[in-house]
């Protein structure tokens, strides 16, 4: 049996592995820089999805891209919160581990809430491009919100950055992270164009 693909979708699949293990992996021991560039790789999967059904990179499929670029950082900044003492023994380079801890908390605090309020328009792309229905557009936008609310949340980490507590709101942060995602994707697979179920 012979498995073959387009030539694009080759190229983007050889782009994430090398951008995973060869980029990416080596930047975890030298700079913090290792999670904006390890978002790269960790969000293409979809785009592959796309130019595997459709042979071009269309916006939509830069959509589904933009959508898993942006919900990695308040993601990953609750586990490199809740973990930071791990990482910082295993020699990863993250924010939480490179700076004091008051430092370290405003900057995961800072990104995580850029990227979760970015994720309300993003999230919302799918409707204008007319993939996606209203209804679609109702649960993303409530999804976001909530989304939001907990990163907001996380916030409080600063009273007291090195107390237990912070990290009940960076483990809330990436309970509600894991959930948000497939619901959203749920949502989008429900409601897309031409499958008006919900």
């Amino acid at each position: 049996m012979t498995h073959v693909t387009n030539p694009l979708t080759g190229l983007l699949t050889l782009l994430t592995a090398v951008g995973y293990v060869a980029i990416y992996t080596p930047l975890k021991r030298l700079t913090s820089i290792n999670t904006f560039i390890g978002a790269f790789p960790g969000a293409l999967p979809p785009l592959i999805g796309w130019t595997a059904a459709r042979g071009v990179i269309e916006w939509p499929g830069v959509a589904l891209f933009a959508i898993l670029f942006v919900w990695q950082f308040p993601h990953f900044m609750a586990i490199g919160w809740m973990y930071r003492e791990d990482y910082a023994r295993a020699g990863i380079k993250l924010t939480a581990t490179q700076l004091p801890a008051k430092s370290a908390a405003q900057m995961a605090v800072a990104q995580a809430l850029f990227y979760a309020v970015v994720m309300i328009p993003v999230s919302l792309w799918p409707v204008a491009l007319g993939t996606t229905g209203y209804l679609y557009g109702a649960a993303a936008a409530l999804l976001s919100c909530v989304y939001l609310w907990y990163t907001i949340r996380f916030v409080r980490i600063l009273r007291d950055p090195l107390g237990q507590v912070s990290r009940t709101y960076a483990r809330d942060l990436l309970r509600v992270s894991v959930i948000f995602l497939p619901l959203l994707l749920i949502a989008m697979m429900l409601n897309a164009k031409g499958r008006l179920l919900l």
